[in-house]
Parts: C-alpha cells; structure tokens; sequence
C-alpha cells in the first residue's frame, strides 16, 4: 500500500457491498480495490476492506490482501483457494 500511496499504482473500485445492518461492522461496506500498474496498466493486486462513509477502515482497521500479480505469477491466499 506504501507503493500505492507513492503513485506507482492506481486504485479502481472493483466491487462494493451493500452497507452492513447488524454485527461488528454496522453503517459499514465492504469493498473490493484493484491496483493497477501505473506503467503498464496491468492488474498488480486487489484488496478487500470495510469502511463507512467517513473512510474510518472498520473490522483489523487495515486492508486485506485477496489477489497479488508478480512476475507472470498469480498468488491468492490459501483461505480462497478451492479444495480439491
């Protein structure tokens, strides 16, 4: 993310959830932010996370890593990835 605040990314809305009405996250969305590569355009990374309409980050207060593209190689973490 320290990368992204830098420039070397931009940030494109991949999807939002609705806002949350009950449980720990109440008034909050989820969503879900793509990185592209400034240079070449082409999807870095993608990160899910909670926020409410001020931009207060809700559940860790950090963004979640789902998806990172590096080197022609695609790494999603273990807890997505279906089982045999």
């Amino acid at each position: 993310m320290a990368r992204a605040a830098r420039g070397e990314f931009r940030p494109c809305l991949d999807h939002m959830h609705p806002r949350k009405t009950s449980g720990d996250l109440v008034g909050m969305r989820g969503y879900m932010v793509g990185f592209d590569a400034a240079v070449s355009g082409t999807r870095a990374f993608i990160v899910h996370f909670f926020a409410d309409d001020d931009g207060n980050l809700g559940a860790s207060g950090r963004e979640d890593p789902k998806w990172l593209y590096e080197d022609g190689v695609a790494y999603v973490p273990s807890s997505i990835v279906p089982r045999a």
